[in-house]
């Protein structure tokens, strides 16, 4: 997946963009000159600065222009200039930030993406050398590869932008000067759920899919927790019914707020019914003696996959049944794994 030569090309990619840049600066400065406006009259220098001390002879700010004569004679100007543009051209240091406070919102865009970018490529080239330092990787030839696994004769490659990921995260502790980490890497909660992530798709006997999640992750914003596991939920349908949902839903975020939130043994609470409202109520039970109610609300949680009110599935029509409180399954060979397709038969859409 990456060798000696990759970096090489990602160092040249760096030093070529920079180039690129330069030159970009470099034209701007030319064309503005010439579509400036006449300068000959009318400039003043600026009170208080001496023009030994600037990159400009003179600056001037009238009508929303600003025109700056440059020490060589070359002329640049910008419609639409703000205050702080006149500020930022009196305390400029050096031509490249003068061309960049005088260029279009357009320009500045492309410059803040172009250097987001260089700033991800010279993470990658300083994280990667360090990958083997961790003790955590092996890379052979053109892979990389998690000891932990490759000890143990699993011998899948990690994806090229999971590399990337890697040696961002390494790069934010590692010190060039001193060839160490600055921490304990180990105790970055971002980096071992990426290795724990990993390790879990590895368990995946269909490689290509293993290989395309976390590129699927990244793309749709999902997270990764510290265990190295990601929740997505499922769209689904209620199947119709003569009874009412309502007790299946009360049961359900009842008991995850008494556990969960509240920190409570839900063994403890009965679920009733108020007779004159309808709705569901929860009260604490002592456990001890007759209770009144429909019943114990871990019971009641327990129950749930058996309630028929508590049935749903699909939207696609698939015949699926799911319940609130049983865990799903099927056969794998059963699921489309083409992931060409992005809706199709499976419980999780080929990508487990």
């Amino acid at each position: 997946m990456f060798g000696l030569k990759w970096f090489k090309e990602q160092r040249e990619f760096i030093a070529l963009k920079a180039e690129e840049q330069r030159l970009k600066n470099e034209r701007l400065a030319k064309q503005i000159a010439r579509e400036s406006v006449d300068v000959s009259q009318g400039f003043v220098p600026e009170k208080g600065l001496t023009t030994s001390d600037k990159l400009f002879k003179k600056v001037k700010f009238v009508n929303n222009i600003l025109t700056v004569v440059l020490k060589n004679g070359d002329v640049i100007s910008k419609s639409n200039a703000t205050v702080q543009d006149f500020r930022d051209v009196r305390d400029v240091q050096s031509e490249e930030d003068l061309f960049f406070i005088m260029s279009t919102d357009r320009v500045k865009e492309d410059r803040a993406e172009f250097e987001k970018e260089l700033k991800k490529n010279e993470a990658v080239v300083k994280g990667f050398p360090v990958l083997e330092q961790t003790g955590d990787f092996v890379i052979t030839g053109e892979e990389v590869h998690l000891k932990e696994l490759y000890d143990k004769g699993v011998r899948r490659s990690i994806p090229k932008l999971l590399v990337e990921k890697f040696s961002q995260v390494l790069s934010e502790y590692y010190d060039e000067d001193e060839y160490g980490f600055l921490t304990d890497i180990e105790a970055d909660v971002e980096y071992n759920s990426l290795k724990k992530f990993w390790i879990k798709c590895c368990l995946n006997p269909n490689a290509q899919s293993a290989e395309d999640l976390y590129r699927f992750l990244e793309r749709h914003n999902f997270k990764i927790d510290k265990h190295g596991n990601f929740y997505a939920y499922r769209r689904v349908v209620s199947v119709k019914s003569t009874t009412d949902k309502a007790l299946v839903e009360f049961v359900s975020n009842a008991y995850n707020k008494v556990k969960a939130v509240w920190k409570k043994a839900p063994d403890r609470y009965i679920v009733d019914k108020d007779k004159e409202t309808g709705e569901y109520e929860l009260y604490n039970y002592a456990g001890e003696g007759f209770y009144e109610g429909l019943g114990i609300l871990k019971d009641l949680y327990l129950d749930l996959p058996n309630m028929s009110e508590n049935r749903y599935t699909a939207w696609h029509g698939y015949g699926e049944d799911y319940r609130v409180g049983k865990v799903n399954s099927m056969p794998r060979d059963e699921g489309d794994d083409n992931n060409q397709i992005s809706c199709s038969r499976g419980l999780s859409e080929a990508l487990l």
